[in-house]
């Protein structure tokens, strides 16, 4: 039994993990809906995007808004994905006292949402987070979760 190739909007949501000096553990959610398709196998979509992670008390959260390329793929049952996107960061706590940082961020990520069944999909995917704080940032993150269809 073969199931339906994944929709043109996908709301995700996903256990995650950010790497910057330290592993923070959390959650991250997006959306997206196809706006413009360039042809059978390349649509663009607006995506909306926040994560919140924590470590040893220190706070992250990110959110921001940008542009998916989803690749329709034929023949098989799953759509890959690249996206960017601009947004904010901020982060802090970690002792009494001390002050958080916000920033400009830039997301730069690829993905794959993978069909188990007609209403759910698997979803797996990897950014690479740049704040511009003082000096420049990177971090890295991994999101596993589900993603479901809407219209």
């Amino acid at each position: 039994m073969g199931f339906a190739r994944p929709a043109a909007a996908q709301i995700g949501a996903g256990f995650s993990f950010l790497t910057n000096g330290g592993t923070g553990a959390g959650f991250a959610v997006n959306a997206s809906k196809d706006w413009r398709k360039q042809n059978e196998m390349l649509t663009w979509a607006p995506v909306g995007d926040f994560s919140f992670h924590s470590n040893d008390g220190v706070h992250a959260t990110t959110f921001g808004g940008g542009l998916r390329a989803n690749f329709h793929t034929k023949d098989t049952r799953f759509m890959p994905f690249g996206e960017l996107i601009a947004g904010g960061i901020s982060y802090g706590g970690g002792c009494d006292g001390c002050e958080g940082e916000s920033a400009f961020q830039l997301t730069y990520g690829a993905g794959v949402h993978v069909p188990i069944s007609p209403k759910w999909n698997i979803l797996a995917q990897f950014d690479i987070i740049t704040g511009f704080f003082d000096v420049k940032d990177n971090g890295f993150r991994m999101t596993f979760g589900v993603s479901v269809p809407w219209k």
